[in-house]
């Protein structure tokens, strides 16, 4: 696939389990990644993120943020300023460690935008990820944080995470 002047990417799929070679997509600016159920392969889905490593805005739903981010940094996303994510459950305690991943890669961002795909009511839980676990990350992106928006609902993952980005985040904007 050759599409050097692409600038809008909006992939719905498995594209984890495809050798696709994207090649240097240069004029990238914004993608957004839908991952759905099925193998992938793990040294593709690093091939294909590095060749979206420029875009500047980048949108990920949970299962791509798990495929791409589990446990693992691939490398920097230095262009990437703005990441939105849409997920379901903040509550789990598996999402933070690949969170914390995904935003170690992103150390120039500065618009964070975590949306909840649903909103339902759910027992308040206990998390081991308190601001003190935040604090340890040394996350780089948030001291120069100018616009946080979080879906927040009865999850304790979601609180601490604000706290700590209320905390560090020096430049945030007043609306």
């Amino acid at each position: 696939m050759s599409a050097p002047n692409l600038k809008y990417l909006s992939w719905i799929g498995n594209v984890m389990n495809n050798n696709l070679n994207f090649g240097e997509l240069l004029r990238l600016e914004k993608v957004k990644l839908s991952h759905r159920f099925g193998v992938y392969d793990l040294d593709s889905a690093f091939k294909f993120l590095y060749s979206i490593r420029r875009v500047k805005f980048l949108i990920l739903d949970e299962a791509t943020m798990k495929v791409l981010f589990r446990g693992l940094v691939p490398g920097p996303l230095h262009d990437v300023t703005f990441l939105r994510i849409e997920f379901e459950e903040l509550n789990e305690d598996d999402i933070i460690p690949t969170l914390v991943s995904l935003f170690k890669a992103v150390p120039n961002l500065n618009t964070l935008h975590i949306r909840r795909k649903f909103f339902h009511y759910q027992e308040t839980h206990s998390s081991l990820f308190s601001k003190s676990y935040w604090e340890l990350q040394n996350l780089a992106f948030v001291s120069q944080l100018k616009q946080v928006t979080m879906d927040l609902t009865y999850e304790s993952n979601g609180i601490e995470l604000a706290k700590y980005m209320l905390k560090h985040a020096r430049n945030l904007k007043k609306n």
